[in-house]
């Protein structure tokens, strides 16, 4: 993780890598949200350290949303979700039951494990879908619940 970041929004997206990073500023850009800072915690294998790295960074206790992405690569979807939730018990974070879902805590926590939450994968996996025509960049939907409430974000394959 770039140790220039600063928390520029109450509302983040941590994200695996760079390519993770660069996929999901588009798609939230294509989507018109503005108001979500997404961060490129630095690979699968640095996550426990640069998360705790932005866990203690001035602006964090104002964060009301955060979700995780991460590929589920040869490890498997649950190996993925299993990874990040042992890194987030262990800063007292609310902690969902399973892939996709988004907790009404706060703050409010989604995990994402590319490519759908199911099945081993990668982010490479999501682009050669659309690339090849399978799925419309538009259906590949960011969900953001607002109402009269802190928003909250879940990548997931429609």
């Amino acid at each position: 993780m770039d140790e220039n970041i600063k928390i520029e929004s109450n509302k983040l997206l941590a994200v695996e890598g760079k390519e993770e990073c660069n996929f999901f500023k588009a798609l939230l850009k294509f989507e018109r949200i503005n108001n979500v800072h997404t961060i490129d915690i630095g690979g699968k294998d640095k996550f426990k350290y640069d998360f705790h790295a932005l866990y203690s960074m001035d602006g964090f206790d104002k964060v009301i949303s955060i979700g995780f992405v991460r590929d589920a690569e040869d490890q498997g979807v649950e190996s993925a979700f299993k990874s990040i939730c042992s890194i987030i018990r262990k800063k007292n974070l609310p902690i969902p039951s399973r892939p996709k879902e988004v907790l009404t805590t706060y703050p409010k926590v989604g995990i994402f494990i590319m490519p759908n939450n199911e099945t081993e994968g990668m982010l490479e996996d999501i682009a050669e879908v659309i690339a090849t025509g399978q799925l419309n960049p538009a259906s590949c939907a960011v969900k953001v619940t607002s109402i009269n409430a802190p928003s909250s974000i879940a990548c997931f394959l429609v």
